[in-house]
């Protein structure tokens, strides 16, 4: 700005307020159209400060210069817009119907956009917007139509890639989303939100659960069902058990489905359970039991599972090891109607029994023999969380 012409230096300080970014872009704009141009060392105008015409805010001269561009060059800033404030050479190729690579240079150049040495993409190149100001303003110029069009062409780009990693997780979630098409991105919230949950990361997938929650009417029942299971079972580890309970009860309300509402009252029950309110946990899981089908392995697992542990939690260690053999000799028989998950879920849940049982019958009579002795509990999620009622850990 000091090696322009100081009529020119005044009018843009005073028109920009000082602001960095505006004082920035309309100096551009002028470079753009012609209006500053250089001369050796210095800048030159070839025009008079009275005759020009400035945009009011920063948004504005932003909007200015994007219209002003090439047609190829404004098209490739929108498409790269559309897929986010960093977007991808390959992404935006496969979306863009003609060469890109001239006029990304000459977006390079004019310092709208700017290439990363790294990629979060094996085997592509990585670019992001010199301003978010700059994505912002080129994505509202395109119609919604084109815009949900494109959102859609780069969700199926970015399934097709089959990226494991959350940030693309999200990134196909939300571009579903944005085209409108409502089930694909709840499935891949769904996914994500699983996958933070498995890592611990409750807040977040409370979030990724939640947006599913929002397309309640626009998707299928069997996803909004998932996310609102989902949004109970972090409530139920992280010690908000009558919160989840609660959810729970306003789900069943909203299901016919036996095997749904069978799969809510074992939550219920799970809660309780966790509430030290034992009664209550028997009595959903009584209930539970009474309306199991004889060929309704999976539940009767479940339940034998969870009248080990409320046996367990209140010291009847024979009864634990009963339901807990009950339990375990069903699913080796059965063990094939789980996916692995389940079925590693429930052997966890029985070997951890079992070693209790085990584990007291034959450390109680050294402690009591040598009338001493310490039992030190190193992996208990209640431990670390402080739940409600359960100050034995």
């Amino acid at each position: 700005i000091e090696k322009i012409p100081s009529d020119f230096k005044e009018l843009i300080i005073k028109h920009s307020s000082g602001n960095p970014f505006f004082t920035e872009e309309i100096i551009k704009s002028f470079i753009d159209e012609g209006i500053l141009v250089k001369v050796g060392e210095n800048w030159e105008s070839t025009r008079s400060v009275a005759s020009l015409t400035i945009p009011s805010s920063v948004e504005g001269v932003l909007r200015s210069r994007l219209d002003k561009l090439p047609v190829h060059e404004k098209k490739i800033i929108q498409n790269a817009a559309i897929i986010g404030k960093i977007f991808w050479y390959n992404i935006l190729r496969s979306i863009t119907d003609f060469t890109v690579d001239d006029s990304l240079e000459n977006l390079e150049d004019k310092d709208l956009v700017v290439k990363k040495d790294t990629s979060e993409f094996l085997e592509d190149t990585e670019y992001y917007f010199k301003h978010i100001l700059i994505q912002e303003v080129a994505y509202k110029s395109i119609l919604q139509k084109i815009r949900r069009q494109v959102h859609k062409n780069i969700a199926e780009i970015l399934e097709k890639k089959q990226l494991r990693g959350e940030q693309f997780i999200t990134l196909i979630a939300f571009h579903f989303e944005q085209a409108g098409i409502l089930d694909k991105a709840a499935e891949f919230y769904l996914i994500l939100g699983k996958s933070q949950k498995g890592k611990n990361l409750n807040k977040e997938a409370l979030e990724s659960y939640s947006r599913v929650i929002d397309f309640k009417d626009r998707i299928p029942f069997n996803q909004y069902f998932n996310a609102t299971l989902g949004i109970s079972s972090i409530y139920s580890i992280t010690g908000e058990n009558r919160r989840a309970i609660k959810i729970l009860e306003e789900l069943l309300e909203k299901i016919t489905d036996k095997e749904r509402r069978l799969e809510i009252y074992h939550e219920i029950a799970e809660n309780y359970m966790r509430l030290s309110d034992y009664k209550k946990a028997q009595e959903y899981l009584e209930f539970e039991m009474g309306n199991v089908a004889p060929e309704d392995y999976r539940f009767k697992i479940k339940i034998y599972n969870s009248i080990a542990w409320i046996n367990y939690l209140q010291g009847n260690n024979f009864k634990l090891k009963e339901f807990a053999e009950m339990s375990f000799d069903l699913f080796k028989e059965k063990k094939e109607i789980f996916n692995y998950e389940e079925g590693l879920t429930i052997q966890t849940r029985i070997y951890n029994l079992m070693g209790v049982y085990y584990g007291l019958r034959f450390v109680l009579p050294i402690m009591k023999k040598q009338n001493y002795g310490k039992i030190v509990n190193t992996a208990s999620v209640a431990g670390i969380l402080g739940l409600e009622n359960q100050s034995p850990y």
